[in-house]
Parts: C-alpha cells; sequence; structure tokens
C-alpha cells in the first residue's frame, strides 16, 4: 500500500486572497489523492492477468483482439489497405507510397521545426546489432527454414502457427488501447515510441475504461537517458521509475515541483526479439505491444498512410510502437503491421501508418523489436465513476499585492475546484476589459497549476471574461472582477 498526500494551500498558511508569487510559480496542487497499490501488468501464458490482493483479472487467449472486435481508431480498413498493398506487390517497378490528405504537408510542418530530428540508422541500432542481423539474415538465407527466414518468402498462418505452437488471429489490431497521437520535440521517437508501449499495456492488463486518461512523461524518460538509441530507452525505463505528464509536461524542460513522488511507472520486463516477425506477430496475437526501432523509407519520413514493400531507404532511424497487424499472402512478405508513430495525428492514418512485414527483411533495412510483458504502475484501488463537469462547482478566483515603492498591483487568476472538474478542462482564455491585455489561453496541462495567470495591472476593479472550453468541445463562460 502506497499513500499519495499532495499540498492544500490552507495547510501551509496561505489564505484565499494573498499568495505569494514563489508559491504561484510552482504547480498549485489541492487534489487529494486516494490510496494505490503497485501493481504488476502482465501476461501470464497465454492469459493476460493484473494480480491484485485476491483478486485477478483475465482475458482468454485469442478473444476480443481481431480488428473486427474493436474500435477503429484509423480511417481505413484492413480491407482496404490490403487492397492498396496487393496492387503495389504487383507492380515491383514501384517504389510509390499511399498517401492521405495533407500527410505531406503535416511531414514538411514537422521537419520545419527547428529542433526535429530524424537520427541516423547507426544511432538507433548500432553497427554491431546491424552486422549480427547481416550474418543471420545470410545463414538463414542458406538454410531457408523456418517461417520469414528469407527475404522473399511470405509468412502464412500455418506456418506461424507451427512455428508460435498456438492458433494465431487472421488480423490483430490493439490501437483501442492507445493513449492518444502526440508530436515527439527533436529526436525523442525512443522515448515517445516506449512510453506509447508502455500505456498500451497498462490500459489493456488493467481494461482502463479511458485509454487516453493515461498519461505519461516522455520527457521525463528523455531525461534519464538521452540517447537516439532504443536499447538505451529499454534499459532507462527499467532502471527509473517514470512520473505523469501532468508534473513533466512536455511543454516544460523542467518538471513541476514533486514530480518525482509521483514517478509511479517502471518496465518490467520486455522480451528482446530481434527482427523475428512471427515472434512480434506472437507477442500481438498475445494482447502485448511490440517496441519497434527500425531503419526509415521515404514513405515512412513523409508520412505516407500506406508504405509501399519498396519505398526508398531515407538512411534514417526511428522509433515506434506496433499495435497489430494483418496476415494476406498476396503482399509481398505475407502482411502488414499497424505502427503508431509519433508525428502527431494528421501524420499517415490519424497519426497511424501501414508497414509491411518486408520492410524489416530487406536488404539495408533493419528492425529490432521487444515484446513488451510487465509494467509496474500505480492505480487506484477502484475505478472512480465517470465524471461530468459541473461549471458551479468550479470558481474565478484572483489574488493580488502591490510591494512598496512600485506603481503595479501584481495578480494572479486561476481557477479554484476539484481537481477532476479541472482535468476535463481543454482551454482556459482569461480576458481583461480596457486593461491593455491581448486574451490569454491556458492548455490542459496547466490544470495542476489551477490554470493560473500571473500579470501586472496600474490599477484594480477590472472586469474579466473567462472562457472554459472542455475538451468534449462544450464551452462555458464565467465573468469576475479584479478587485
Amino acid at each position: 500500500m502506497k499513500k499519495k498526500s499532495l499540498t492544500d494551500l490552507t495547510e501551509i498558511g496561505l489564505t484565499e486572497t494573498v499568495l505569494t508569487e514563489a508559491v504561484l510559480t510552482e504547480p498549485v496542487l489541492k487534489e487529494k489523492l486516494s490510496v494505490k497499490k503497485k501493481l504488476i501488468l502482465f501476461t501470464l501464458f497465454s492469459s493476460y492477468a493484473l494480480i491484485m490482493p485476491s483478486m485477478i483479472f483475465a482475458v482468454p487467449p485469442n478473444q476480443n483482439l481481431s480488428a473486427d472486435n474493436l474500435e477503429q481508431v484509423t480511417t481505413m480498413s484492413p480491407a482496404d489497405v490490403s487492397s492498396i498493398l496487393i496492387k503495389m506487390s504487383e507492380n515491383q517497378n514501384s517504389n510509390e507510397d499511399y498517401y492521405l490528405k495533407n500527410n505531406l504537408e503535416q511531414a514538411n510542418k514537422i521537419k520545419s521545426q527547428s529542433n526535429f530530428i530524424v537520427p541516423r540508422l547507426e544511432q538507433v541500432i548500432p553497427d554491431d546489432i546491424r552486422k549480427e542481423i547481416d550474418e543471420k539474415r545470410s545463414m538463414k538465407k542458406s538454410t531457408s527454414t523456418g517461417a520469414g527466414a528469407d527475404e522473399d518468402e511470405k509468412i502464412t498462418k500455418a506456418e506461424l502457427e507451427t512455428t508460435l505452437e498456438t492458433e494465431v488471429n487472421e488480423e490483430v489490431n490493439l490501437s483501442k488501447y492507445d493513449t492518444k497521437v502526440k508530436v515527439q520535440f527533436g529526436g525523442t521517437c525512443t522515448a515517445f515510441g516506449l512510453i506509447a508501449s508502455m500505456e498500451n499495456l497498462i490500459n489493456h492488463s488493467y481494461n482502463v475504461a479511458n485509454p487516453k486518461s493515461t498519461d505519461l512523461s516522455e520527457r521525463h524518460l528523455w531525461s534519464t537517458y538521452r540517447q537516439y538509441s532504443v536499447y538505451s530507452a529499454i534499459d532507462a525505463a527499467k532502471a527509473n521509475y517514470i512520473t505523469d505528464e501532468s508534473y513533466w509536461p512536455q511543454s516544460n524542460t523542467s518538471p513541476y515541483s514533486g514530480h518525482l513522488s509521483h514517478a509511479d511507472t517502471r518496465l518490467i520486463k520486455a522480451t528482446y526479439i530481434e527482427g523475428d516477425i512471427a515472434k512480434a506477430i506472437g507477442a500481438l496475437n498475445r494482447g502485448n505491444p511490440v517496441y519497434l526501432g527500425t531503419s526509415t523509407s521515404y514513405g515512412m519520413v513523409n508520412c505516407a498512410a500506406i508504405i509501399n514493400p519498396n519505398s526508398g531507404n531515407s538512411g534514417g532511424g526511428h522509433a515506434l510502437e506496433i499495435v497489430g497487424y494483418r496476415l494476406d499472402e498476396r503482399i509481398t512478405g505475407g502482411g502488414y503491421f499497424l505502427i503508431k508513430n509519433s508525428w502527431g495525428s494528421d501524420c499517415g492514418d490519424k497519426g497511424y501508418q501501414y508497414v509491411p512485414f518486408y520492410h524489416c527483411k530487406r536488404t539495408g533495412m533493419y528492425c529490432v523489436m521487444w515484446e513488451l510483458n510487465q509494467v509496474e504502475t500505480s492505480i487506484d484501488d477502484q475505478d472512480p465513476p465517470p465524471v461530468v463537469f459541473a461549471p458551479e462547482k468550479v470558481e474565478v478566483k484572483n489574488s493580488y499585492y502591490k510591494r512598496p515603492l512600485q506603481l503595479n498591483y501584481r495578480v494572479n487568476l486561476y481557477l479554484n475546484g476539484d481537481k477532476k472538474y479541472l482535468k476535463l478542462i481543454d482551454t482556459v482564455t482569461y480576458t481583461l476589459q480596457n486593461a491593455g491585455y491581448s486574451p490569454y489561453t491556458l492548455s490542459s496541462d496547466q490544470y495542476v497549476n489551477n490554470f493560473n495567470w500571473f500579470f501586472q495591472v496600474r490599477n484594480l476593479s477590472i472586469p474579466v471574461k473567462i472562457k472554459i472550453k472542455l475538451k468534449t468541445g462544450e464551452v462555458y463562460t464565467k465573468n469576475t472582477t479584479i478587485k
């Protein structure tokens, strides 16, 4: 049992109307967290189980994993993707990828960011690993045994079931358990891909009602290793507990105070399966996401929705989450993977891309993969009931003070209410009437700071209009006066 506590303003002797600037520049954390239990989420044999004191939750093998049984996250149907890949496979002289609207525009937008980086392949997958892969490929080609042994061999369902010694679904889609698609900063794909995989495993193992609510801090994980290597990312995720996004948002170069006391999540076990496509399919078939480090093709870096089996090698390296597959012997290599990228929802198909198995088998292209098996995290004892926003429960408060010999008042505007309501807010926009300020908008990650806005004015008695936009789209308006 691990008890969490956060500091309430009244507990440190402060009133609503007199708050020092020093306090308000740190998160004003008034939420009382319930007692939480440390849990290890994992798969046991062919079932998925969550061990809790006196309780085991299990999902039978091969159940509720096929794409037909899961909510559609992407826009393209598996049949449509297969149809396009089949045509690509039939035209071996073409390397054209398949794009949806705005794919190239989004890719160029990402690449135009001053800090955007696609690492070199050798930075993501070291030279010695790629040399070892090449040697194993040569040996497999000479013996040509087992599913996926040769570059030109197509993986079939029958061969997979023989190799894996279990029944295999024709297709699996675990994207239902994914969190939202994000846009990475710099060359941090190794952190974003691994965090996405860990969040997926947590959501699936615990059957989290709202998967988007699981939100770990990629910036925190990145800070523990700061290398482009997928191997370094795995080691760091095993060695360090990671905090929530709210305590170290991507937009902040530094964490909020107390972030380590809320760092509860750590990777316990990830099975290294090298570039073995059959083992990756086996992992997904068991309901486990796969972490992928890979060579980049031009289709991948240009945000194509469907990557041509012969898409040109761009020379870069990337890391992503594999959340699904589809078997189809008519496609070069025998099928395709569904991967979640970290370049925004306009990249590919709502942030996802379809990559043929052949991508990992081609000469000069490389894949290394891990099946995520166990993640330790902190989960509430009981799932809370769904929260409905109550505008009357959220008040607009202000505090102000003037230092000796200074002309301006220092003012703080903030929302006062239970964190369960503040978490539902997408943006808060403050508009001062006749004070010379433009409307000021705060994003959802500022809920830990009670959407606090600090500014200076010469006079008080200023009317303020506050627009509160929820993540569901509803908008509420409140008015107050600074006096």
